[in-house]
Formats: structure tokens, sequence, C-alpha cells
């Protein structure tokens, strides 16, 4: 969809809220999907990331809260961004926009780009498959599009990626597409009209989802 999206559930028995963002992606050129583990590291994936630290540990909104950009299987797949939030069921709408202002207007903070790629070049050294595996890996790369082993190209990556390519990526991926919203919450304890102001609101029935 161009537009955004809210798809509400009403459960009179939730105490929290389950947030489900996503945003559609397009065709990533190899670079891109390369850099996607950065980015993902910066912005949503582990307690370092901006939206734990922001959402969770500044403003105590969610008991749990993460954002990832996955990228496709195949080399010429889409990715898109998927993100969660687990808070409870009063603090929703507030919930919902701490993270959309992350999405919006992502925040700066260069200096955590060497402890990002310290670590990620740190879980190269685990990733490495098994003897057992490996045949079956090798295969698989070779499925997905590869010419050899992705580490030695994701090691190049992280040796020398910069956080202007984090915001390069954020920008081309991210800032400004439209998003679709899923929330199951129990609508007594949740302002909708507020809510309605995140994008066009539709209501859904047990119907609707298991017809």
């Amino acid at each position: 969809k161009d537009k955004n999206t809210i798809y509400f559930y009403d459960d009179k028995k939730a105490v929290q809220s389950q947030i489900h963002i996503l945003i559609p992606g397009s065709q990533m050129k190899l670079n891109e999907r390369l850099t996607s583990r950065t980015f993902n590291k910066y912005f949503g994936s582990g307690m370092s990331a901006l939206v734990f630290q922001e959402i969770r540990e500044f403003r105590s909104l969610a008991y749990s809260a993460y954002g990832v950009y996955q990228v496709p299987w195949y080399l010429n797949g889409e990715g898109y961004f998927r993100g969660y939030i687990g808070t409870q069921t009063d603090k929703t709408v507030d919930a919902i926009g701490a993270y959309l202002d992350l999405l919006r207007d992502m925040p700066e903070k260069p200096l955590r780009i060497n402890g990002i790629k310290s670590g990620l070049l740190q879980s190269l050294v685990t990733s490495k498959p098994n003897f057992r595996s490996l045949p079956r890996t090798g295969r698989n790369w070779k499925k997905q599009g590869y010419d050899g082993n992705p580490n030695a190209l994701y090691k190049t990556n992280y040796e020398s990626v910069e956080f202007e390519n984090i915001i390069s990526f954020y920008e081309d991926n991210l800032k400004g597409n439209p998003y679709t919203i899923t929330i199951v919450g129990n609508k007594e304890k949740i302002d909708m009209v507020k809510l309605a102001d995140f994008g066009e609101l539709i209501e859904l029935t047990k119907e609707d989802i298991f017809n």
C-alpha cells in the first residue's frame, strides 16, 4: 500500500498490546544486503540498538522492542523492514509514536560504529559451518546466488563500512516510506482517536483473520 495503515484486533483479555510494524522494500543490491547487518545492529537488533534504548531503556514504554531490515533469501529478492513492540495496553499510542519518530528521523550517533564493526567481525568467527553441515551450506549458497562463501564478502564490508553507509541505507530503504501496523490489544484501554492519527485505522474481527 502507498499509505499508512493500522489493523487493530480488539482482545478484551489483553494485558499487553502486541504491535508489529512492517515496511515493504524493493530488490536489494549486494552492497545493501551486506550493509543491512550493520544498520540492524545500529537501529534495532540487540540491547545497544536505538529501538531498545530509546523505547525501553530511556522511556520505559515497552517490555520488548526491536526492528530489523529482513533481507531476502535469494540475492535477487526483495527486502522489508519488520519491527515489534510489546507494551502495556495503556502505553500503546506513546510506544508507537516513539517508534515512528525513530523511523521518520533516525538519531545519528556515529561514535557507535566502531563497536558495531568489532562485534560483527567477531560474529564471523562463530558463524562458520561445521564439517557435517558444510556440503548442505555450500549448496544453499549457490542456490541463493553466491559464487562462494558470503562470509568473505561480509568481512570486507564490516572492515570498510562507515557510519555514512548506515545513514544512506536508512534514507534509501526506510525514511518516508509508508508503513503497516498490526495491533492486538484491549480497545477499552487505548485512545483510538489518537491511534487513528498514525494512519487509516481498520478494525478487524476474528472472522476477518481466520476466514
